[in-house]
């Protein structure tokens, strides 16, 4: 007999809000690297929201590329995890890690934890308003093609440049603006380029 309901709705939010709380949270982290025993360097990263991968035919919630080349894929979901899990098993074919990111009400039956594992695909907590919080670690992907990860990553990076050359005539523009005056400004922007919005949230760009 099921006691819990598959499709539990969340209690957290919509996955509009989770998607740019993620974002967020993601474009704040900073990664490091021993460059010697006393010494700590940091690492750049790269973050893009919705980008597409033609060649599997899916669409990233959000892609990472930390220092030169790691690539790593995340996708958000309220509920569903076995859509979930598809989607990242089919971005293992390019990417380094795979995770999927959900609430922690979300209902996960523990043979799904257990595919995850086996798939090396990470799954972390989103907790509205905190952050996100690792739950199973992904494992390092040696089965991808690395032909079609080179061009993923290039791709990636050329539209990170393409979308942050796009942000300072915003700023510009809408310099001296309060929320309200800048809203229509930034609205109006964002029709001519939609492509910012993989970078950047309405919501803050509202606020620069």
């Amino acid at each position: 007999m099921q006691l819990l309901n598959n499709n539990n709705i969340t209690l957290y939010a919509s996955e509009y809000i989770m998607q740019g709380e993620v974002d967020e949270f993601l474009r704040k982290q900073k990664y490091q690297r021993v460059k010697d025993m006393w010494y700590w360097v940091d690492v750049p990263h790269v973050t893009l929201r919705e980008f597409r991968i033609p060649e599997i035919d899916r669409i990233s919630d959000h892609v990472m590329v930390i220092g030169r080349a790691k690539a790593v894929n995340l996708e958000c979901k309220l509920i569903d995890i076995e859509s979930a899990i598809s989607q990242a098993k089919d971005h293992l074919r390019w990417c380094d890690y795979s995770i999927i990111i959900m609430p922690p009400d979300a209902y996960i039956a523990n043979k799904y934890k257990l595919e995850l594992m086996e798939l090396g695909i990470g799954l972390f907590y989103w907790f509205k308003g905190v952050g996100v919080f690792e739950f199973i670690y992904p494992k390092f992907n040696r089965s991808k093609d690395k032909d079609l990860k080179r061009a993923v990553v290039s791709r990636i990076k050329t539209r990170h440049t393409e979308v942050e050359k796009l942000i300072q005539p915003l700023m510009e523009e809408t310099f001296g603006h309060s929320d309200e005056e800048a809203k229509p400004v930034v609205d109006s922007y964002i029709k001519k380029h939609p492509r910012i919005l993989q970078r950047y949230s309405k919501e803050f760009l509202y606020k620069i």
